[in-house]
C-alpha cells in the first residue's frame, strides 16, 4: 500500500513511504490454531489447563510472530453445562502465553476463524448442517492473566458464529502489553447441552485470532486523519448510536476524536456488506434499491442499494453457492480484489513474481488482483514477508486504502 493514487479518474504514482508503513504499524494480527475433534458420547475425559501454556507466542522486536505449540491436543469436546464446562467436564481448555518484544501494544478484540472446507464429517449429515450447528452450539470464553493466573474474563462464553472473524472487546476489557511484558490468555471451549447428533465425530480446524493495535501516536494519527477526511466527504458516517450522530459532527458538538472512537469504530474487522457501501460511496456511485438481487441469502436493507450498485458495476461477485455472505468479514485478498477492480487498477507486468512467503495460500480467483496491488504498492506484506490472504482486515486499513486511492491522503499528509 503506497505509491498508487487514483485522483479523478486518473491513475497516479507518487511517493507515499510513509503510508506503505502504516498498515505495519496498525495492525499486527496473531494466529494460532488447531485441530479438535467432537463427540457426543460423554467419557470420562476432561482437558484443563496444565503447568505450561499450550502455545507460546513471541512478537518479535522486528515485528514478525513466532509461535510454537498445540491449541488443542488430543481433547474431546462433548455436550457440557456451563457449571460442567468450568470444572473440566467434557470442555475443552488450555493457555496460550504472548511474550511481547516489539513495543506498547493494544489488544482491542478477539475472534475465530472457522474453515469451512476442512471440516472433517464423520457422520451422515449434510457440509452445512454441520458447520452452521458448529458456529451455533460451540462456545468460546477466554479468562486474561499472568502465569496461569487468572483475574478477568474478557469474553463470556460465546458461540463461535458471534466470533467469527473478531470480537470487540468492551471498552473495560481492552488491555495493554509493554515491551517485555508477559500474557496469558486461557481459552474454554464447550458444546451445548442440546447439541444434536450432527455434530457427532466431527473434526474441525480452528484458528484463534487476537487482534494486536500498536499505541504509536504517527499511526493513530494518520488513520485519524483519513477518517476525519472521508467524513467530510461523505463516505463514511459510522455505526448508528444513542448518544451521537453524524449532524453532531458537522455541528461539532462532538469531539471529532470521540466521535470517531465511538461511533465509526476503526479497529473493527469490516463485513462485505460494509465494504459495499464504502467502496459505492467512494465511487460516487447510485444506490439501486429497485434492483432485484440475484443473492440467495438475506441482504440487509441497509446496505442494498449499494451492494445492488457495485454488483451491477461487476466489483463485487458473490460465492459459487449463490449467497454474497453480507455479515462475513472481508479478507485481505478479497478486499484487493474489490479495490483493484473499483479503482481500476491494472496488472501491467504478468510475469510479475509475488515476494510472500505464504503467496501458494492465495485464492487463483484473486491472484492476479493481489500482484496488480502489488505491482503498484497498493499493499505490503508483513514483516515475516508473508501476506495473509485470508486474515480480515480492519476498518481503520480499509478506509486509509479508500483514502489513498482517492488520493485525499495529499490533504493531510503535508
Amino acid at each position: 500500500m503506497g505509491k498508487y493514487l487514483y485522483t479523478n479518474g486518473v491513475n497516479e504514482l507518487k511517493n507515499g513511504k510513509k503510508f506503505s508503513k502504516l498498515i505495519l504499524y496498525l495492525l499486527l494480527l496473531l494466529l494460532v490454531g488447531g485441530y479438535l475433534t467432537t463427540t457426543i458420547v460423554k467419557t470420562t475425559f476432561a482437558s484443563g489447563a496444565g503447568k505450561e501454556p499450550n502455545v507460546f507466542v513471541i512478537i518479535n522486536k522486528d515485528g514478525s510472530i513466532t509461535q510454537e505449540g498445540s491449541l488443542f491436543g488430543e481433547g474431546l469436546l462433548y455436550p457440557a453445562t456451563v457449571e460442567e464446562a468450568e470444572k473440566g467436564i467434557g470442555s475443552i481448555s488450555g493457555v496460550i502465553r504472548i511474550k511481547n518484544q516489539y513495543g506498547k501494544i493494544k489488544v482491542t478484540s478477539l475472534g475465530v476463524t472457522v474453515d469451512k472446507e476442512k471440516v472433517i464429517i464423520g457422520n451422515g449429515y449434510p457440509r452445512d448442517v454441520v458447520y452452521n450447528s458448529f458456529l451455533k452450539n460451540v462456545e468460546l470464553k477466554i479468562d486474561k492473566g499472568k502465569f496461569h493466573t487468572f483475574d478477568k474474563t474478557i469474553v463470556g462464553y460465546t458461540c463461535l458464529g458471534d466470533l467469527l472473524g473478531g470480537y470487540r472487546l468492551d471498552e473495560n476489557d481492552v488491555f495493554t502489553l509493554n515491551k517485555g511484558g508477559t500474557l496469558d490468555l486461557k481459552y474454554t471451549l464447550r458444546m451445548d447441552e442440546e447439541t444434536g447428533n450432527e455434530l457427532q465425530s466431527v473434526t474441525a480446524d480452528i484458528m484463534f485470532l487476537i487482534n494486536v493495535n500498536e499505541n504509536q501516536e504517527e499511526s493513530e494519527r494518520w488513520a485519524h486523519d483519513c477518517i476525519i477526511t472521508l467524513l467530510n466527504n461523505g463516505v463514511i458516517i459510522g455505526y448508528p448510536h444513542d448518544k451521537y450522530t453524524i449532524e453532531d459532527y458537522f455541528k461539532k458538538t462532538v469531539d471529532p476524536a470521540v466521535y470517531v472512537n465511538k461511533v465509526v469504530l476503526p479497529e473493527r474487522f469490516i463485513t462485505r456488506a460494509e465494504t459495499a457501501v464504502l467502496v459505492g460511496r467512494a465511487l460516487g456511485l447510485k444506490e439501486d434499491l429497485t434492483a432485484k438481487l440475484e443473492y440467495k441469502d438475506y441482504i440487509p436493507t441497509w446496505a442494498k442499494g449499494y451492494i445492488a450498485a457495485t454488483t451491477k458495476e461487476k466489483i463485487f461477485e458473490g460465492y459459487p453457492s449463490g449467497e454474497f455472505k453480507p455479515n462475513n468479514h472481508i479478507t485481505r485478498e478479497e478486499m484487493i480484489t474489490v479495490l483493484t477492480k473499483a479503482f481500476d487498477v491494472k496488472l501491467e507486468n504478468k510475469r510479475i513474481e509475488l515476494p510472500f512467503k505464504d503467496k501458494d495460500q492465495i485464492g487463483h480467483w484473486a491472484l492476479e488482483y493481489v500482484k496488480a496491488g502489488y505491482e503498484k504498492e497498493i499493499i505490503v506484506g508483513y514483516p515475516d514477508n508473508t501476506y495473509k490472504p485470508k486474515r480480515p482486515i480492519t476498518r481503520a486499513e480499509a478506509f486509509t486504502i479508500i483514502c489513498k486511492l482517492k488520493g485525499w491522503h495529499i490533504e493531510h499528509s503535508e
